[in-house]
């Protein structure tokens, strides 16, 4: 549940999830000759990524407080 904005992710799930990244995702993505979406990868980052997988179609299908579920087609 990334903001677009740094301010967005200035609450507790965010400092978390920031954090988590940092530590976790970053280096993994990194390590297996991945992207690395920097900190905290927003919807605009990982429709980038879909975008350039070949999907013709990205969008949010919804939400809870601590997950993003997207739906995309090519």
């Amino acid at each position: 549940m990334a903001g677009d904005k740094v301010e967005d992710n200035l609450n507790p799930i965010g400092r978390i999830f920031s954090a988590a990244s940092v530590l976790v995702c970053t280096p993994h993505a990194i390590a297996e000759g991945g992207k690395a979406l920097r900190t905290i990868a927003t919807d605009t980052e990982l429709g980038a990524v879909f975008s350039d997988a070949g999907y013709g179609f990205f969008r949010r299908a919804t939400e809870t407080s601590t997950n993003r579920i997207f739906e995309a087609k090519p």
